[in-house]
């Protein structure tokens, strides 16, 4: 029975020994997960931190682009204007330096054409 007993120990602290070798190696790999994970989290941390970058410089780039726009339209606008003005100045002149005054546009309307446009 003794030898029995002993038997079983021996079993036992082989058990055991088994046990505390698979715990050493699932802690190894416990660490090594944890080491991967965390340099995961680092690396996603900065390509966030790239993304928000970018993204925040191509806004920007947009405000400025818009903004040209803008500004380019009203100057078109602007000289759109002015040439609907010199093109009814160049079709009057004519009859103004003749001193005709059977203009096929009344000189009021002219004054009125020219500050609408």
């Amino acid at each position: 029975m003794f030898s029995f007993v002993q038997n079983r120990s021996l079993e036992a602290e082989s058990a055991i020994d088994q046990l505390e070798t698979k715990v050493g190696q699932l802690e190894r790999v416990r660490q090594k997960q944890a080491k991967k994970l965390a340099n995961l989290k680092e690396e996603f941390s900065q390509k966030d931190n790239e993304i928000s970058i970018k993204k925040q410089s191509i806004n920007n780039t947009i405000q400025a682009l818009s903004s040209e726009l803008k500004t380019t339209k009203a100057a078109l606008d602007e000289v759109t204007k002015r040439e609907r003005q010199v093109r009814l100045a160049r079709s009057l002149l004519p009859f103004a330096l003749l001193g005709k005054h059977d203009s096929p546009v009344d000189p009021v309307l002219f004054d009125k054409r020219s500050r609408e446009c």
